[in-house]
Order: structure tokens, then sequence, then C-alpha cells
């Protein structure tokens, strides 16, 4: 989980963040997507598909994005977000992250940005978050928002 769990830990905060309550335990969560879900064998974590899959079976809409350009858009419409994105923009070698984004009054909060605990923001934008996060070095790959049905 430490290595390759990011994901699984976005679609646990997501939950939690719409429903105020776990649908399953974490571990359970876990098994989960262990069946269903990893990408090459977990060295790539957790595959964006099962992520949507899963939300998507447990009666969550769903939409998402690889294009930058459409996700601030994307963003605005859902109460709730997970984001891939590379760590430096400049370096493929500091690898991939994905975290649950929360929104509160507008404004962007997220979480498990750097697996300590500790939230980044609230920004009124989610450029502005984004630009905020790794020095100004993070880049999207991948937003999905997310919304009870």
């Amino acid at each position: 989980m430490q290595y390759s769990g990011c994901e699984i830990f976005a679609v646990y905060n997501t939950v939690y963040s719409l429903l105020s309550h776990p649908l399953m335990s974490l571990p359970e969560l876990i098994s989960r997507f262990e069946k269903d879900g990893m990408a090459l064998g977990g060295k790539f974590g957790t595959s964006p598909k099962a992520l949507r899959d899963f939300l998507e079976s447990q009666g969550f809409a769903t939409s998402f994005s690889t294009k930058e350009k459409d996700f601030d858009t994307l963003a605005a419409a859902y109460p709730s977000l997970i984001f891939t994105m590379y760590n430096d923009r400049n370096d493929i070698r500091k690898e991939i992250h994905t975290i649950h984004i929360s929104k509160n009054n507008d404004k962007y909060l997220a979480h498990n940005v750097y697996c300590n605990g500790r939230t980044v923001g609230p920004y009124p934008t989610f450029r502005e978050l984004i630009e905020n996060i790794n020095s100004g070095k993070a880049k999207g790959i991948f937003l999905m928002g997310i919304q009870k049905s």
C-alpha cells in the first residue's frame, strides 16, 4: 500500500467524504482491488478504470477526463474528485500519485498529497490547488468527478 495503494486511499477518502462513512473497511477495499484492478501486478498501482467501475457499481455517478484543459470545468461540476498526477512534470522518475480532492464552500482541499495525513488547501480554484502541490511541479494525468447518484 505504501508504494502503490494511493488510488485505493483516494477511493476510500472519496466515499467517506460523500457519505460521511465508509462503504467497507479499508482491508476489505484493498482486497477488492487486489482481486480486480491492479495495474501490472500493482507495480503501477490501481487502474483508473477499476476505480471508476467500483464507484459506479456502488451507485456513484462519475465523469472523467485525461485532458488538462477540461479539468477546471470537470472539477467545478462535482463535489468530490480523484486526481492522478505526475509528481514532477519535468522528471517522470519522480513517479505518479493519486489523491482525493474534496470541496467545501466551493473551495478545493487535497488529501494524502504527501502521505503524511496533512491536507493542501483550501484554494478557490482547482487550478490554484494544483499549482500549490509539489512546489508547482505537479502535472495532471487523469481527473474523475464523483457524486452520489
